[in-house]
């Protein structure tokens, strides 16, 4: 699972309550805040995901993963955003932020950090907020790369994930995802099963819920 909680916009609370009723296994939250993850540990996710690579940031840059089982050494990706590459068990995991496009050079260039990580360390699964659609060139180049969206492997359909409140909408007071900028990735050890996605409250991100297996 992964979901951007906005930087304290977001409903942490009931991030945990969801991952929990979800079953998740590995969950990737961006955004993170101090007071966001004290509310997530208010909420149990020590109970429920004890093992983590990463730590809350100010300004909206924190990029946290919680696992419920042990996670291997970890590094960061290099992005504007905190992005990390973990073990997790045998496989290897990119959580990825890049930069929104707003500022175009950044977006450019974390992105193609992005794509080093990924290549370099042959990731397994990459997700995250992607700051991308699948008709941007990056996940273009990543889909290429043999990094294939979740739903979009599935046949799935449209699932948009932002704006997913009306501070960003086309409609002036009105929530309609227009978008689908989180993103499930699997490289080709995994097969794709499923996925769906969730809204928390506050946040301007659907969360995304995968369900991935071995080959």
């Amino acid at each position: 699972m992964t979901a951007n909680i906005a930087q304290e916009d977001g409903d942490a609370i009931e991030l945990v309550r969801i991952a929990g009723e979800e079953h998740v296994d590995l969950l990737v939250v961006e955004e993170v805040s101090a007071a966001d993850l004290a509310d997530m540990e208010r909420s149990g996710i020590a109970g429920l995901l004890p093992y983590r690579v990463g730590r809350p940031a100010s300004g909206g840059a924190g990029t946290m993963v919680f696992s419920r089982t042990e996670l291997g050494p970890a590094e960061r990706t290099g992005t504007w955003h905190d992005g990390w590459i973990v073990a997790w068990g045998d496989l290897t995991v990119v959580a990825a932020h890049p930069q929104a496009p707003t500022q175009p050079d950044i977006w450019s260039d974390d992105h193609a950090a992005l794509l080093a990580a990924v290549e370099d360390h042959e990731a397994d699964l990459v997700l995250g907020d992607f700051n991308a659609t699948g008709d941007h060139a990056p996940m273009r180049t990543l889909a290429a790369a043999g990094y294939r969206d979740v739903g979009e492997l599935l046949n799935q359909g449209w699932q948009p994930t932002w704006p997913a409140t009306d501070r960003w909408s086309v409609i002036p007071g009105v929530a309609f995802p227009v978008a689908q900028v989180d993103h499930v990735l699997v490289g080709p050890r995994l097969a794709a099963l499923g996925q769906h996605t969730v809204a928390i409250p506050g946040s301007d991100h659907r969360a995304v819920v995968a369900v991935v297996a071995r080959k």
